[in-house]
């Protein structure tokens, strides 16, 4: 994961589900993610919270603990990414069942 702004995750769950996400960290315990009550205020929460609109769920996947490497200051940087800073998921969700394909429109990240 990206240190920061971090990769946006959406997914879909049925109808009435309510989806609850935990950001786990090998050093820390769990900490339940908040709902964001706009779109800017979960693209400003660098991956505190999630948002949700018709039903899909998005996240923010971000490890502030991560950087990057980069030989001398030239060339590619490559995302340092060491294994005791390691971050994981939990999304669990009150209805299990299929759901409709439903991608968010490509222009949903600009507001």
């Amino acid at each position: 994961m990206v240190p920061t702004n971090g990769i946006v995750l959406a997914t879909t769950y049925p109808k009435g589900a309510v989806v609850t996400v935990k950001k786990c960290a090998s050093w820390n315990p769990c900490k339940e993610l908040i709902p964001a009550s706009t779109k800017a205020d979960f693209f400003n929460s660098n991956g505190q919270t999630i948002f949700s609109e018709s039903g899909t769920v998005f996240l923010r996947l971000v490890n502030e603990k991560t950087g990057y490497i980069q030989y001398k200051g030239k060339g590619a940087k490559i995302l340092k990414n060491i294994y005791w800073n390691t971050e994981r998921y939990i999304v669990t969700s009150t209805k299990p069942g299929a759901v409709a394909k439903a991608l968010p429109s490509a222009t949903w990240m600009e507001f």
